[in-house]
């Protein structure tokens, strides 16, 4: 960092990009090493200098401005940070938006990951209606970018289907949070034939979460099928890599537990306890 400073210093156009991009990559990694105040520190300084840039040549540096302001409103939101986030991510938002005017194809993926970011926080911050209005424009974008690209757009159709599942389940839409789930389900199930390592995992989440919907609706039976088969794959898993799906395993088995005893399947519930004390 000091040597592309003071190459900076000399040369400011030539290098004070390279320097805000050094400062974002810094800002990441100390996120990543819970450095928050650093990496907040570092984010602000990148956002400072690109945004000076910008303002002589906005077509080159606004899309690093509003990246920036992405990462910053990432950091903000894992540091509780929930109004300053919500600033970055809405100016963000909207200069993606502006750029996805005049080139769609390049900028509506920011938008909407930036977007299913927005909702993420505004559910963190119960302001449910702002959530599902967020995912539910996210979800309509990148529809539209699967109708073109499914490789590349249909898990992402899938993680914000997620995520909207989970709102309407707090929201008590069950129903919808129900069709969610199983869209998101279907994706994931045909993208794990073609890749199951990347992709069952996900399977495996969303069976866990219908299954939590279900459970707390008294679908009991739909409830057990379900978490059945995420148990599965969730111990294939683990086997292969304890530490990374213990935590996912531990989940589903107190799940699978306390739906059996909802069935009353007691000796069932009691085997599940024992496995589950074995993890422990």
């Amino acid at each position: 960092m000091p040597i592309v400073k003071d190459l900076a210093k000399a040369n400011p156009d030539a290098y004070l990009p390279d320097v805000a991009g050094t400062l974002n990559n810094l800002g990441g990694l100390q996120g990543t090493t819970n450095k928050h105040d650093d990496a907040e520190a570092s984010f602000n300084e990148a956002l400072e200098i690109r945004r000076n840039l910008a303002k002589v040549n906005p077509n080159a540096y606004l899309p690093d401005v509003a990246m920036t302001l992405n990462n910053l409103g990432v950091l903000q939101r894992n540091t509780n940070k929930h109004d300053d986030a919500e600033v970055s991510y809405k100016e963000g938002l909207d200069i993606y938006k502006n750029l996805a005017k005049a080139n769609p194809d390049a900028y509506l993926p920011d938008v909407a990951m930036t977007l299913n970011n927005l909702g993420i926080l505004q559910e963190i911050t119960n302001k449910h209606d702002d959530a599902e209005v967020s995912y539910r424009e996210a979800l309509e974008i990148r529809r539209n970018l699967a109708k073109v690209n499914p490789n590349a757009y249909l898990p992402d159709v899938a993680g914000t289907l997620n995520n909207l599942g989970g709102l309407q389940g707090t929201t008590n839409k069950h129903d919808d949070a129900e069709a969610s789930f199983n869209e998101a389900l279907e994706i994931y199930k045909n993208l794990a034939k073609a890749n199951p390592d990347a992709y069952l995992p996900d399977v495996a989440n969303t069976l866990y979460n219908l299954a939590i919907l279900q459970e707390n609706k008294g679908k009991y039976e739909k409830a057990e099928q379900n978490c059945k088969e995420a148990l599965k794959i969730r111990k294939e898993f683990y086997n292969s890599s304890p530490q990374a799906f213990k935590n996912d395993l531990i989940d589903s088995l107190k799940l699978f537990i306390l739906i059996k005893q909802d069935l009353n399947k007691t000796a069932e519930a009691e085997e599940l306890e024992e496995e589950l004390q074995m993890l422990s």
